[in-house]
């Protein structure tokens, strides 16, 4: 016959187990969903800024020291004046790879709406669009080419 003691032991495991494994499972899940959440939102960021997946939190200059990529991000407004620029025609024409449309703003270019090319890729973009998209980033905002520094 079974003592009074294991009758209770019986009796409490089969009503605690269940609430047990609630217990568990409200504290696990979230351990391992919320983690996941934000790794997967900070890529999206990543990707909506345009940062390269490949480079470090810190890039090596040609001097050997560490600079942060906060610092080198955009362009400076005299090498974005070095890119080539024009005046649309009336035929509205753009050569290249160039749709009617700046993919910034969305606005139709119209004659007489001076563009501006990207030198490694010839994108255009209105210069005000471009111009203030290259002060934040050094990448064509259509096909995320490095625009080269140089030029």
């Amino acid at each position: 016959m079974p003592s009074l003691i294991n009758k209770i032991k019986l009796a409490g495991t089969s009503n605690k187990r269940p609430v047990f494994r609630i217990i568990a499972l409200s504290f696990i899940i979230p351990a391992l969903v919320i983690p996941a959440v934000i790794v997967c939102i900070s890529c999206c960021v990543c990707m909506m800024r345009g940062d390269d997946p490949q480079t470090t939190n810190s890039t090596q200059t040609s001097s050997g020291t560490h600079s942060s990529p906060a610092l080198t991000r955009g362009l400076d407004k005299s090498t974005i004046e070095t890119y080539r620029k024009m005046k649309v025609g009336e035929s509205c024409h753009i050569e290249g790879p160039n749709d009617v449309t700046c993919t910034i703003c969305l606005g139709d270019y119209v004659p007489e709406d001076t563009i501006r090319f990207m030198p490694e890729c010839e994108h255009c973009f209105h210069v005000e669009c471009i111009d203030k998209w290259l002060s934040m980033n050094s990448k064509c905002p259509t096909c995320r080419t490095s625009q080269d520094y140089s030029k």
